[in-house]
């Protein structure tokens, strides 16, 4: 909305209901559409059923009901956790949803394309997040757990700036997969250490030396080639942007 364009929020039972979808899409007859329906990746959504409905009908239901909109693209959100070796229910079934698009890019030629987003941190996230976590951990004085692995942190606005990219070359990259991410990953330990520099206090932690999940790793970083090649940069490096973060949810945690 701040780039001048209008938004307009899709709401779940039109998702659920391709017909009910496609009515919307005609109505408001979108330049672009943005596929975000997601479930499993979060610890407390551990109903399988409902990963495989939400990560591959739902997305069916969106391509089909915009199958008759003269879009500009359609910007299907996949997940990082594809190029782990550890397969859940949620990164097969995002897998099966790049492989929906590109089968339905190969019949229909509609320029969509698969995007998998690293870790996106920024303001407004969910309290729950690593970062807001750590951060109501020091206003106050609770403690959290912190566990080996790593994260390839992007801004949430260099995330829009990459996206907005994929956008004007949508024909470029129907059916491909862009990765968007800075390219350099950080441990937690370390996220933890910049946090502590950056607020001067320290973060009450209790470490744990073996994983918290299966599929943490030493290497998660996004092979960022494709955004570059686009002009794309970095402009928000990790310790601005959790300054950011600091100033957001320290008032909002001592309010």
């Amino acid at each position: 909305q701040d780039l001048g364009h209008q938004v307009f929020p899709v709401p779940l039972e039109l998702i659920r209901h391709d017909y009910l979808l496609k009515e919307y899409f005609k109505k408001i007859q979108p330049d672009c559409i943005f596929n975000l329906a997601a479930y499993g990746n979060h610890s407390n959504q551990t109903d399988d059923h409902e990963t495989i409905k939400v990560n591959i009908e739902y997305l069916y239901n969106v391509l089909q009901a915009g199958n008759n909109i003269n879009y500009k693209a359609l910007i299907n959100f996949s997940t990082s956790s594809l190029t782990l070796p550890y397969t859940t229910f949620y990164s097969a079934s995002k897998k099966a949803g790049e492989e929906i698009v590109k089968a339905f890019v190969n019949k229909y030629h509609r320029p969509i394309v698969n995007i998998r987003p690293y870790s996106v941190y920024g303001e407004g996230e969910a309290d729950f997040r690593f970062i807001p976590t750590m951060i109501r951990s020091m206003v106050k004085h609770e403690k959290m757990k912190v566990s080996v692995g790593v994260h390839d942190w992007i801004y949430v606005d260099d995330l829009i700036d990459a996206i907005l990219l994929i956008v004007e070359n949508a024909t470029k990259f129907k059916g491909q997969v862009v990765e968007i991410g800075t390219g350099r990953s950080y441990s937690n330990f370390a996220v933890v250490e910049i946090m502590e520099k950056i607020s001067g206090k320290s973060v009450p932690c209790n470490y744990q030396t073996e994983l918290l999940r299966p599929y943490d790793t030493d290497k998660w970083e996004a092979n960022n080639w494709l955004i570059k090649e686009l002009g794309w940069k970095q402009k928000t490096s990790l310790e601005e942007g959790l300054k950011k973060c600091y100033a957001y949810y320290k008032q909002r945690f001592e309010a």
